[in-house]
């Protein structure tokens, strides 16, 4: 199992970034840019708690052989979860490939630091249970996701100043 933590800081409120976060216009956009089309299944509402299932593929193709032998195309599920008037969410992700050999799970927060600055941090452990290259697996996923959570940090930026 892998942990992971990565963190932003931000130039505006916690309230101002986690309308960012939240935002599926903004989320559209991320996704788009990292080259993977998104679609949400489905988006609930009870008692200030927001349940939204998003289904995303990836642009980039796997080699024949490679998709042949994992039995599809590189994507995902996520399973987010978040009480409105909080600036946390949790999230699940299950692969569209080797989604039993895999765990995903991990939080979003916004941590205000006062002075009109925040924190963005995203957090938790990815396990895929793949003898030998199991490890190096996990560990291309965070750096996947250290990518694309820096393009969002920046792209949040641009827009908060």
């Amino acid at each position: 199992m892998t942990e992971f933590s990565i963190d932003h800081e931000l130039p505006a409120s916690a309230e101002r970034v986690w309308a960012l976060v939240v935002s599926d216009e903004f989320n559209a956009e991320l996704y788009a840019r990292v080259e993977v089309d998104r679609e949400v299944v489905s988006e609930r509402e009870e008692a200030g708690l927001v349940r939204r299932v998003v289904r995303s593929t990836s642009r980039r193709q796997l080699p024949a052989f490679v998709k042949k032998l994992l039995g599809g195309d590189l994507g995902f599920v996520e399973r987010i979860e978040w009480r409105r008037g909080e600036t946390r969410l949790a999230l699940a992700v299950e692969p569209t490939i080797m989604a039993r050999r895999t765990r995903f799970a991990s939080t979003l927060s916004v941590e205000p630091l006062g002075e009109g600055r925040s924190r963005r941090v995203f957090s938790g452990s990815i396990a895929v249970d793949l003898p030998i290259v199991g490890r190096r697996v996990e560990q291309g996923a965070v750096r996947d996701m250290r990518r694309i959570h820096d393009l969002a940090a920046q792209m949040m930026r641009e827009r908060l100043v």
